[in-house]
């Protein structure tokens, strides 16, 4: 017995996945990651106006990796590199 549905199982919004998708969402993922940071990044793609806008997407994902790298970096310069000895002022102990 078949069973047919009136409607598509995929939304009709839905696409397949392109070959070019891959670098618009790098570019708006460096769009985000150059204008949250001093980082100087090159795109080689044309920008535009709107990829601005669809860069908002990425800004929790880019503050997510800033945080990232200043809490290892934190981490790592505390219990790594300096000790608690170094770190307090001469004759505070």
């Amino acid at each position: 017995m078949q069973v047919y549905l009136k409607r598509p199982i995929l939304p009709h919004h839905y696409h397949y996945h392109r070959a070019g998708d891959d670098r618009l969402e790098m570019k708006k993922f460096l769009i985000a990651l150059q204008f949250l940071t001093i980082l100087p990044i090159k795109i080689k793609l044309k920008i535009k106006k709107e990829d601005f806008g669809k860069s908002l997407a990425y800004f929790p994902i880019v503050g997510m990796l800033i945080g990232l790298v200043l809490s290892l970096s934190l981490f790592l310069g505390e219990v790594r590199i300096f000790s608690y000895d170094i770190a307090l002022a001469p004759g505070k102990r």
